[in-house]
């Protein structure tokens, strides 16, 4: 979008609202915390910086758990090819 575009579009009190923007579209970003070697064992929900960092499960058979506040995917429906 071209700044001319951009200053076309209506203005609204949310705008610049990076906050907001980040949490609904980045519900969840613990997961980054895997790929910092200081909180070895942070995915374990027992361990200590997980417990502070309310994330919860992050060991590998809980990657594919839906989060509690979506509905899940009906598994007899088939993916589209």
């Amino acid at each position: 979008m071209t700044p001319e575009e951009l200053a076309k579009l209506p203005e609204h009190t949310d705008d610049y609202d990076w906050d907001t923007a980040y949490e609904v579209l980045l519900q969840d970003d613990d997961i980054l915390n895997l790929f910092d070697v200081q909180p070895d064992g942070v995915e374990d929900p027992d361990s200590e910086h997980n417990r502070f960092m309310r994330m919860g499960d992050y060991r590998p058979a809980a990657w594919f758990r839906p989060f509690s506040n979506v509905t899940p995917r009906d598994g007899r429906r088939p993916f589209r090819r």
